[in-house]
């Protein structure tokens, strides 16, 4: 929003925001994602391989996976099939574990 005066920028912006909060909490990405930005604000001296190193850096999706575990592990009581099939995405083996 490029002006505090533009009302209609601002209330799009809000729904924008909602609907973003709708669908993260839907999909169980809401705390991967509210994890995410502590661990991307705390970087001082890491660059990531093919970004610019003038300044430190840890991609926002990076830090969204890097919490992936620690949230699988506190919600797979909640949503067990779900975080079973995204943590074998990511290469974890689940040992059978809901059928897989």
């Amino acid at each position: 929003v490029e002006s505090a005066e533009d009302t209609r920028a601002k209330s799009q912006m809000s729904l924008a925001t909602v609907i973003k909060g709708v669908g993260f909490g839907g999909a169980g990405a809401h705390l991967c994602h509210a994890l995410s930005y502590a661990i991307s604000c705390l970087v001082k001296d890491y660059n990531l391989e093919g970004y610019p190193n003038d300044s430190p850096i840890i991609p926002h999706g990076l830090s969204v996976i890097i919490t992936a575990p620690a949230v699988f592990s506190e919600i797979g009581y909640v949503l067990p099939q779900r975080c079973i099939h995204l943590s074998q995405l990511l290469g974890a083996k689940t040992g059978g574990v809901g059928g897989t």
